[in-house]
């Protein structure tokens, strides 16, 4: 699947910088995700802690990085 061609404001170093989608996904294989409800309750206790807890069985993979 080819991304599109999108700039990322993000927090590297407790700087804000920008990255593009080539700079993040460019050669790699890559899994992406996003959560319904960022930041509620239900996302912080169960949804990202699952992706957590099989984050080193998706690199075992042969995926390079997980971004969420």
């Amino acid at each position: 699947m080819k991304i599109p061609s999108v700039t990322f404001k993000m927090r590297e170093g407790g700087e804000w910088i920008e990255k593009t989608s080539k700079d993040l996904f460019s050669g790699k294989k890559i899994v992406l995700f996003a959560l319904p409800g960022a930041f509620t309750p239900i996302c912080s206790s169960t949804m990202l802690p699952a992706y957590e807890k099989s984050y080193a069985e998706i690199l075992r993979n042969g995926v390079d990085d997980v971004y969420c």
